[in-house]
């Protein structure tokens, strides 16, 4: 779930609540006030209606004058004395309006009361008081009225509600526009972040152009980060480069002496001479990782090789014809095509093949085959070395073309680690691309392709 929709829902929420908190506490403030106003409207009209009435042979009967006329459309008078006579206004009929134990109780206690009833399907508010003469109780007197308020507080909560729900959609559409506007310079910071790390360069820089609020001062740090970052890459760029170029001459130097020992082998103990031999060869290791590692600071720096018109079947030829040399027991087979030109660095290519090629030829077990094919289609060329090797984990393939990244299972095997990233930058120079395939235990397939046009005819050669 994004921050934007995570910050709408919250809106929303408390939107919500405040709303429906809102509302009703204005429900129950009217419900009230209107119950009030009525309670004290019902209790004036008790003591309007007590002022004519008057005992004519006490404690029996009363004499009612103009009883009637203090009752209304919905306001019913009842009168009861102590004997249980009762005593109603016309618009009443044979109805009896109810006097409950409790509100008997308080009015003999001489204390007035209120309460809500239903008589007949209708909502009565009813105010039942003691009638007093000279402090004695000579009977009850109830004035009731119809709530007719209630509808209006029950249209008005069905207008809180739909309010309130019509609140909160729009409260909702106005915090994702607000949210949206707030997080955009966010996603700008976002976009430019990958679009830097999609360049592999770390010469760009977040575009910011706003207060220098907490957003603003995220694109500053950000930029000062990216700029420290360049700075610590462009040093150890130049310092790889420079010790790369600076390291060729005293191990080439180292080379041509051992060599030369080498060939002296008069009066030497065999041990002097495999001592040799493992000084030529970690010097021969020495001299590939330098070699690579100049070329990939000159793939850092943007230096592009030169390409020129390139016969890739030749090119495929003379590498397999190298690396037939250190085949032993493994067999290489070729499925090549007939002349294709491409626009390309011969030597690299070439270089290209070979660490694919030494790559099979380490971890193929004698025995085991190694097929070279080179096909066009679609305006591509499709060079691929399928082996029958050990294969590679699906947990290290996504890494194979990243730089001294070894596998568990290729430890035990001489090498840098930066063949295939040479290879990768090469085919990319070239404006194609390597891929792999491989099954552990089942060997691995790389193919590189690489722009062409020329048209080709299939020849196998066993």
């Amino acid at each position: 779930m994004s921050i934007r929709l995570r910050l709408t829902l919250w809106y929303m929420g408390v939107m919500a609540v405040t709303l429906l908190s809102a509302s009703f506490l204005l429900y129950v403030f009217l419900q009230h006030n209107l119950e009030q106003d009525m309670d004290q409207s019902l209790a004036a009209k008790a003591s309007d209606v007590a002022a004519n009435i008057s005992p004519s042979d006490l404690p029996f009967i009363f004499e009612l004058r103009n009883f009637n006329a203090f009752a209304s459309a919905d306001t019913y008078l009842q009168a009861i004395d102590t004997q249980g006579s009762v005593y109603r206004t016309r618009n009443l009929g044979d109805t009896t309006l109810p006097l409950s134990k409790e509100t008997s109780a308080a009015a003999q206690r001489l204390q007035p009361s209120h309460e809500t009833v239903f008589l007949e399907g209708q909502k009565l508010r009813l105010y039942t008081t003691p009638l007093l003469f000279r402090g004695t109780a000579i009977g009850y007197l109830q004035v009731a009225r119809l709530m007719t308020a209630e509808d209006a507080l029950v249209r008005l909560q069905q207008l809180l509600l739909v309010g309130s729900a019509v609140g909160v959609v729009l409260a909702g559409f106005v915090g994702w526009l607000l949210a949206r506007a707030s997080l955009r310079p966010i996603d700008a910071i976002r976009q430019a972040a990958h679009a830097i790390g999609q360049s592999r360069g770390l010469e760009g820089r977040v575009p910011y152009r706003g207060p220098t609020d907490e957003v603003g001062r995220l694109a500053a740090t950000f930029n000062e980060m990216l700029e420290h970052l360049e700075e610590a890459f462009v040093a150890q760029r130049r310092f790889v480069a420079d010790a790369s170029h600076e390291l060729r001459t005293p191990l080439t130097s180292m080379r041509i002496n051992v060599d030369i020992l080498r060939k002296q082998a008069d009066g030497r103990s065999t041990d002097e001479a495999e001592t040799l031999d493992d000084i030529a060869s970690e010097l021969e290791r020495l001299s590939r990782l330098v070699s690579g590692l100049l070329d990939l600071a000159r793939a850092d720096a943007g230096q592009h090789l030169e390409r020129r018109s390139a016969d890739l079947r030749s090119i495929v030829g003379e590498a397999c014809d190298q690396a037939l040399v250190l085949a032993r027991g493994v067999t290489l087979r070729v499925v090549e095509s007939g002349p294709m030109e491409i626009l390309g660095s011969p030597d690299h290519l070439k270089q290209l093949l070979l660490i694919l090629l030494d790559n099979a030829l380490k971890y193929t077990p004698q025995g085991g085959t190694i097929t070279v094919g080179l096909t066009a289609a679609d305006g591509w060329v499709q060079l691929r070395v399928a082996d029958t090797g050990i294969g590679i984990a699906p947990e290290d393939l996504p890494h194979v073309f990243e730089r001294f990244y070894r596998a568990n299972s290729a430890r035990r095997k001489p090498g840098t680690g930066l063949g295939l990233a040479i290879a990768q930058w090469i085919a990319t120079e070239h404006g194609g691309r390597i891929t792999v395939e491989s099954i552990p235990g089942g060997g691995s397939i790389f193919t590189v392709w690489l722009p062409t046009t020329g048209r080709v005819s299939t020849v196998v050669h066993a």
